[in-house]
């Protein structure tokens, strides 16, 4: 397996992509691992997973979109939507997929949409 590392970011946690190699349509492991190269979250399997922000990790699938919680947990999942943005003030950005636009809160609902 070849693996990829990304650099630590505020929370104290660095993101690692276990299989590197896999095309880019292809679920790919990731992990995170602490200042002591110990892998705190482990087993998330993405297309792709940003890092830590205001406590949730953005991660896209094959169906959709949605963040992570410090445990690995799926907290939010959203199906209908082109992209997400990371959390900023508690809101983050949505684009739906009709084009509309909107916020959705840490509880994954939208407060404000277009």
């Amino acid at each position: 397996m070849c693996y990829y590392l990304y650099n630590f970011s505020n929370d104290g946690l660095a993101r690692v992509k276990k299989d590197f190699k896999k095309k880019r349509k292809e679920l790919k492991e990731w992990a995170f691992i602490d200042k002591t190269g110990k892998e705190a979250i482990s087993n998330l399997k993405f297309l792709w997973l940003w890092d830590f922000k205001e406590g949730m990790a953005r991660f896209v699938t094959r169906t959709g979109w949605g963040f992570i919680d410090k445990s690995g947990e799926e907290v939010i999942k959203i199906e209908n939507c082109d992209w997400i943005d990371d959390f900023y003030d508690g809101l983050a950005r949505v684009k739906f997929s009709n084009g509309s636009m909107g916020f959705l809160n840490k509880s994954g609902v939208i407060v404000y949409s277009t």
